[in-house]
């Protein structure tokens, strides 16, 4: 049966959707008109074109779907509350309200972030109360998720990932950015880049989405998904720094 994927025209989505076809599975994505989708070029996948904003293009959409990878959001840096709370608020309700009126729905897969924990001064599992530290991409990844919780209560099967920070091809937050500033020289690392990255490559986030789906047990809960190893920041630019050919950085603040 058809799985549907919001949020393919970007980095997570975009791969999940590869990977899915590659598997052979039937694959429908939402999409704006303008959206950017050269990377699923050729690819046997159904478009459906519409918005989060526009419940009645998530309806259609939805229709006969068995899964719903709910990928899409708004993550960048520099955007104000309003950008945030319709993609990550506004969109999930309108997600969750039309999962609750799909017959055919096995599983929604919801992508939050790590970010939901604030700035934890240790690493911390999924029992880890979600910190509100005043910023809009973290506050408004935590209503979403509340959102999905309280669809959760009501009988709407659903699964929770937590990524935490996702790199590899077609990645612009972390690789294009910090590629970017080392080749002008101008990255500059926290604390000396001592704190761990928490990272996961992008093929290995899919594989935890995909399995989340399809996973009886993953029913109704929330997972972090991150590599294995304990690497830094410093050690990840630093070798970042060496497949560019440049100096590896020493700024540092403070």
């Amino acid at each position: 049966m058809t799985s549907l994927i919001t949020g393919a025209s970007g980095f997570l989505g975009g791969r999940l959707t590869q990977i899915l076809v590659e598997q052979g599975e039937p694959v429908r994505i939402l999409a704006r008109r303008h959206s950017g989708l050269r990377h699923l070029e050729n690819l046997a996948v159904e478009i459906a074109w519409g918005s989060l904003e526009d419940i009645e293009s998530i309806r259609r959409a939805a229709a006969g779907c068995s899964v719903i990878y709910h990928c899409a959001g708004a993550a960048t840096d520099w955007a104000d509350w309003a950008m945030y709370h319709t993609a990550n608020v506004v969109g999930v309700q309108n997600i969750v309200d039309t999962a609750a009126r799909v017959e055919t729905l096995e599983r929604l897969v919801h992508i939050s972030t790590s970010d939901v924990y604030g700035y934890p001064v240790r690493a911390c599992d999924e029992t880890h109360l979600l910190t509100d530290v005043g910023l809009p991409y973290n506050r408004s990844k935590i209503m979403g998720e509340r959102i999905v919780w309280e669809a959760s209560r009501g009988g709407l099967p659903v699964t929770i990932l937590r990524p935490a920070s996702i790199y590899g091809p077609r990645s612009k937050e972390f690789v294009f950015a910090i590629a970017a500033l080392i080749m002008k020289s101008q990255m500059i690392l926290a604390n000396g880049g001592r704190a761990h990255a928490g990272l996961v490559y992008v093929d290995n986030a899919v594989g935890c989405i995909i399995r989340a789906a399809h996973t009886p047990h993953a029913l109704g809960q929330v997972y972090n998904v991150r590599d294995e190893g304990d690497e830094t920041w410093r050690q990840y630019v630093d070798t970042l720094a060496k497949m560019l050919g440049k100096p590896a950085p020493r700024l540092s603040l403070p």
